[in-house]
């Protein structure tokens, strides 16, 4: 008998026989049960071993891998998915990470994308893809450029202990990076990510515009990402403007699940001003 007792799946329990399924399995993971990379039974088995439709188990795998729990892979058994930290992504990085750079200090080998998923240096992968494109029209409209300009397009898929959690597509004018190590895949991944990058080319970043959305992930994305079609992902198009022109633009792509994205607006400025004496100039008279 697998780690499930066909006798705990209980016809009064109120939750569908799928969901009691997925309840225990998922019980078993956050136990410690069952760990990443364990195989999980096949549907038609597990379905017989606990009475149940191959349907029943489908909804229930369906349910898991939805929620990032499990992989299934083409021509391979189902397994346990590796559990990533939620990563609680905040705008006030840019701002630390610029203050570093331009501190002149030698930048040690980090970046944000550590400390968001918990990881160190060592723990963290990318693989890298280059390639030069014209620019599209979005682009050239988010990058100020004119249609049809060179770009260097870089797909970046981010990994936390071998796992993939972030695809992040990366577009800058040739003109700035040709050359340059920025263009040179194997220097991926960059210490302090791309202000640090921009900063090596002489670009000082002095404002990050974002645009968030979520949506469906493409098969491909879902592919690489190793979820489900169904499990909605963050899109953020992000836009380094430096010296009041865009430097870089990129679209990166996350899981919904797991991520929480964190706004600070820091107002001291403003109050400082606000408490500062002001002189009231009154009109000279004869």
């Amino acid at each position: 008998m697998w780690l499930i007792d066909p006798a705990a799946l209980d016809t009064d329990d109120g939750r569908p026989a799928y969901r009691q399924i997925a309840d225990a399995i998922r019980d078993l993971i956050l136990r410690g049960q069952l760990k990443t990379g364990d195989t999980v039974p096949s549907e038609a088995n597990l379905a017989d071993e606990l009475g149940v439709a191959r349907q029943t188990v489908r909804e229930a795998y369906e349910l898991l891998r939805g929620e990032g729990r499990m992989i299934r892979r083409r021509g391979k058994p189902t397994t346990v998915r590796a559990s990533i930290p939620v990563r609680r992504l905040a705008t006030s990085r840019y701002g630390e990470e610029l203050a570093r750079v331009l501190s002149g200090a030698t930048h040690e080998p980090t970046a944000a994308f550590c400390t968001d998923h918990g990881i160190t240096w060592t723990e963290y992968g990318i693989d890298a893809a280059f390639t030069e494109i014209a620019a599209s029209a979005s682009h050239a409209q988010l990058l100020s450029v004119p249609e049809g300009t060179p770009l260097l397009r870089r797909v970046l898929v981010e990994h936390a202990r071998g796992v993939a959690v972030q695809i992040r597509v990366s577009c800058l004018p040739l003109a700035l990076v040709k050359g340059t190590p920025v263009a040179d895949p194997a220097q991926q991944p960059w210490p302090g990510g791309t202000i640090a990058e921009l900063y090596s080319l002489g670009k000082v970043v002095e404002r990050v515009d974002e645009d968030l959305r979520v949506r469906r992930p493409t098969q491909w994305e879902a592919r690489t990402l190793e979820i489900a079609r169904e499990l909605d992902v963050w899109e953020n198009t992000r836009v380094f403007v430096a010296d009041g022109t865009p430097a870089e633009v990129s679209e990166v792509v996350m899981p919904a699940s797991g991520n929480t994205i964190h706004w600070s607006s820091n107002l001291e400025a403003a109050i400082a001003d606000h408490r500062r004496p002001h002189v009231t100039a009154t009109a000279a008279t004869a």
